[in-house]
């Protein structure tokens, strides 16, 4: 067989689902021919549906390398780039690639998608409007999915309808009626557009996807045991590269770094800013809820996830003055860009807490507000939304335990040693006693009571985190207590908390 046919084959495998198949048609091209770009993509593509975007983003990068002009070889870039949690990474590779192809309709539809996934709305809106503008069906379901994560539902429906009719609507499609469905308290409509997916026809990618959505609709529906099949079903599909004890290194290393001994000898920054507010918690903790409260502040700007911080500390020196200075000011040249008149700004990338020993000498007028929650409640939380790669540990109850009880590790270090303002901020607490925890939370920021922040599920701003529906509603109890409901599904969890799920 050629190698035009066999890629023309693993094309076709890719359609109906044959993501392995396509991978191994893929895999005998590029036997043939090794510096043929299109197989690298048609391989990347294939990697990708089998939920292995390490390798994915090998064999894309190679087609690049070898056509950077090809959109197809940018396409499959970006997309591996997203599996890989680099959204803004795949927003580039896609904008450079409707450079090249700016009339292609469906890279305005990728690049829309890169952008939301981003956080960037206004900017994926104007791509799902070019793809709209150029006869593509992508760019009103785009649309759709914009006005779903603004919480306008009846503007949703609106896009909906403007779609195609079709006896067989897309997953994107189906989904996206599902949770609609979902959102406006029809459970049963929600579970009859997800049944009638056959999951067997799915690619591995698909597959996840589908089960995370079916867990959703069945817990809404009050079928625990279901939902929590369903999510077992999404997370065992998921490529995990979790090590539990090299995280233990991790949080022992900040331990042995940032000592009291150490923390008295090493150099801290010279400038002052107090704009700085890192929100901290483990993901599903209420931080989302805590930025968005501060967020309607009208003093307060919210940065939301920034993963400049991280990228900063690759390779710092805390012994050293200089690289104290330079990153405190790149750091904060950001925040002059972003924020360039808001009296506080707020960072709530969870993963900060493992950047703690840096902010305290880079940035040692930042405050800390630390958010806590059950920790059951959040590790069930964790284990039914579909994180990306950066969440390595997200598909398993037991590595979840062990990321909870490191990450817990952590804090309990840096509040005892760290000369940082700081302020524990208790989920349910918030929930039950809103304008007492909200006041407290703003006389700890140094800001005057501002009313509006009571009703911060007013507030438009673009929220990038699964609990972006969460924060368009006003505080509620519902998802207190909710790990009750699903018994000894959770006792992977329980066991490896420890102490720490018996409130130890």
């Amino acid at each position: 067989m050629s190698v035009q046919a066999l890629l023309l084959e693993a094309v076709g495998a890719l359609q109906r689902g044959a993501a392995g198949e396509a991978q191994q048609l893929a895999d005998a091209a590029l036997a043939e021919a090794p510096t043929l770009a299109v197989a690298h993509a048609v391989r990347a593509r294939a990697l990708l549906e089998c939920a292995n975007w390490p390798d994915a983003l090998v064999a894309a990068d190679r087609a690049v390398q070898l056509a950077p002009r090809s959109s197809e070889a940018q396409a499959a870039r970006a997309a591996a780039l997203l599996a890989a949690g680099r959204t803004a990474d795949a927003v580039g590779v896609l904008e450079h690639a409707l450079a090249l192809e700016p009339h292609n309709g469906s890279l305005c539809v990728r690049a829309g998608a890169a952008c939301f996934e981003a956080g960037q709305l206004e900017r994926a809106e104007r791509h799902y409007a070019n793809a709209l503008e150029r006869g593509h069906a992508g760019g009103a379901l785009g649309l759709a999915l914009l006005a779903e994560r603004r919480g306008d539902l009846a503007q949703t429906s609106e896009h909906l309808v403007r779609l195609p009719s079709s006896s067989a609507p897309s997953l994107e499609e189906r989904w996206l009626r599902a949770r609609l469905a979902r959102r406006t308290s029809n459970a049963p409509h929600a579970l009859e557009l997800l049944n009638a997916v056959d999951p067997t026809r799915l690619t591995p990618a698909q597959a996840n996807l589908h089960f995370h959505a079916l867990g959703a609709a069945h817990e809404s529906a009050q079928q625990y045991e279901l939902a929590f099949d369903a999510w077992r079903r999404a997370n065992e599909l998921r490529c995990g590269h979790f090590d539990p004890s090299a995280l233990r290194r991790e949080v022992d290393a900040l331990v042995t770094t940032w000592s009291s001994a150490n923390l008295a000898t090493l150099p801290r920054a010279t400038r002052c800013d107090a704009r700085p507010v890192f929100v901290i918690g483990a993901p599903r903790s209420g931080t989302s809820l805590v930025e968005q409260l501060l967020a309607t502040h009208a003093q307060v700007h919210a940065c939301g996830e920034l993963d400049d911080l991280p990228q900063l500390a690759r390779g710092f020196d805390p012994r050293s003055p200089t690289a104290v200075e330079q990153l405190s000011n790149r750091y904060l040249a950001r925040l002059d860009e972003l924020a360039p008149s808001a009296l506080r700004a707020t960072d709530k990338l969870p993963h900060n807490v493992f950047q703690l020993g840096v902010i305290a000498q880079c940035l040692p007028d930042a405050r800390i507000v630390f958010v806590r929650r059950d920790p059951l409640d959040v590790g069930l939380s964790i284990y039914s939304c579909n994180f990306h790669a950066a969440h390595s540990y997200a598909t398993r109850l037991e590595w979840i335990g062990v990321f909870l009880h490191e990450y817990a590790r952590a804090v309990e270090h840096f509040q005892r040693v760290l000369p940082l303002r700081w302020i524990e901020v208790e989920y349910e607490q918030l929930v039950a006693a809103p304008r007492a925890q909200a006041r407290r939370l703003l006389e700890f920021l140094d800001l005057p009571w501002d009313e509006r922040v009571l009703d911060f599920h007013l507030n438009p701003r673009a929220v990038n985190t699964a609990s972006y529906a969460q924060v368009r509603s006003p505080l509620n109890a519902r998802s207190i207590g909710r790990a009750q409901r699903f018994g000894s599904a959770l006792d992977p969890l329980r066991a490896a908390l420890g102490e720490q799920a018996r409130g130890g």
